[in-house]
């Protein structure tokens, strides 16, 4: 599921996807807004920050979804952009990290793992707080479905398991 907020008075974006929709449909949602709010920043002249956050079991764009946002992010009009981009998944960070170095940009992108890194990011950035930035992203990249509910509690209890049996181990055994 695809959803975002644009505000002009902050000249800020901010782009969600989430498990519940279809993945194609939400990244050609996302291409053609992405063009609409880099063109009204470009025609008022304002540097543009964006902040896109791919939640857990979102699944990452596929080669023509990766060449698709390669050729609009080369525009003219997507130049006075910073981008931020959230995703948990050390795998994607580290393949955007490897690309940002290969491939010269007109605009500046970075990428993290939580969303107060990338906000605090497009903050100095821009030299400035971002209010209603934060008070839309408030909750986001967050594993909030059930699945990551219970991936949570299997982490816990398996690391509890393992102090347990550490523990264990290093105290003397009481003859029965």
């Amino acid at each position: 599921m695809y959803q975002d907020r644009f505000d002009d008075s902050e000249w800020t974006h901010a782009c969600r996807f989430s498990v519940g929709g279809d993945s194609d449909e939400d990244y050609a949602l996302h291409l053609r807004t992405m063009k609409e709010v880099a063109s009204l920043a470009e025609a008022s002249k304002k540097r543009l920050a964006i902040v896109i956050c791919q939640e857990p079991g979102f699944p990452a764009p596929d080669s023509s979804w990766r060449k698709k946002v390669a050729e609009m992010t080369a525009s003219p009009s997507f130049r006075p952009v910073h981008c931020a981009i959230v995703t948990s998944n050390p795998l994607v960070r580290g393949a955007v990290t490897a690309l940002n170095w290969l491939r010269k940009r007109e605009y500046s992108e970075a990428i993290f793992g939580d969303i107060e890194s990338a906000l605090a990011w497009l903050e100095a950035s821009r030299c400035h707080s971002l209010p209603t930035l934060r008070q839309t992203v408030q909750g986001w990249g967050s594993r909030s479905s059930r699945t990551g509910v219970e991936d949570r509690m299997r982490s816990v209890a398996a690391r509890c398991a393992n102090l347990v049996e550490r523990g264990n181990e290093r105290q003397p055994r009481r003859p029965d």
